[in-house]
């Protein structure tokens, strides 16, 4: 199932699922992808897959502009073990609390998913910097 939303101001969603079942009734896996993407290269996108295995995967990337932080975190049920990747593009090490910060003032500005103008935080940042100027 795929489903498109789009907002108004240049945001946009989309919501895919998918599940396989074997011949008995017993699903195999399941999948589902949520991707909102917004003006100023805002955008975030959350995947979860499991398999018939055991096996777990979720997947969070975020972008904001040239900058973007995906952590992915698998888990086998049948184990217990768990691993977590944090990897970080064009974002300065240490700084990664920063980044998700940025990100949130741009979600909560109106300028990612839902629409509605304001622009990326970068842009309003250096904006007020000039001002304070």
């Amino acid at each position: 199932m795929m489903t498109n939303m789009s907002s108004m101001g240049g945001g946009s969603s989309m919501v895919m699922s998918s599940s396989s079942f074997s011949m008995n009734g017993r699903q195999v896996q399941s999948s589902s992808t949520t991707a909102r993407m917004g003006p100023d290269g805002v955008a975030e996108i959350q995947s979860q897959h499991r398999d018939g295995n055991g096996q777990e995967r979720i997947l969070m990337e975020r972008r904001l502009g040239q900058q973007s932080r995906r952590v992915e975190k698998t888990y086998n049920r049948q184990t217990g073990e768990e691993e977590t990747e944090d990897n970080s593009y064009g974002i300065a090490d240490g700084r990664e609390d920063h980044f998700d910060q940025e990100f949130q003032r741009a979600m909560a500005a109106g300028s990612y998913g839902r629409g509605g103008g304001g622009g990326s935080s970068r842009n309003r940042q250096s904006q007020q910097q000039q001002q304070q100027q």
